[in-house]
């Protein structure tokens, strides 16, 4: 890791934020919406795929 520049590192960070960011959004779209798995998708960012597996993992916390 020392050899990565700061600045990689930094952007790196801000990456993971956003993404969590957009899971947590997703997240409380599936709980409070009526939103389709594809317009959570294009709202968010995440893929299709993504959202799918929040979903499941959503319904699990909640079953």
């Amino acid at each position: 890791m020392d050899n990565v520049p700061h600045c990689k590192m930094i952007d790196d960070m801000l990456d993971e934020v956003r993404q969590e960011v957009k899971i947590r959004c997703a997240l409380r779209m599936i709980r409070n919406s009526k939103l389709s798995d594809e317009e959570i998708s294009k709202v968010t960012e995440l893929t299709l795929e993504e959202v799918k597996v929040l979903k499941a993992q959503a319904s699990a916390v909640t079953a």
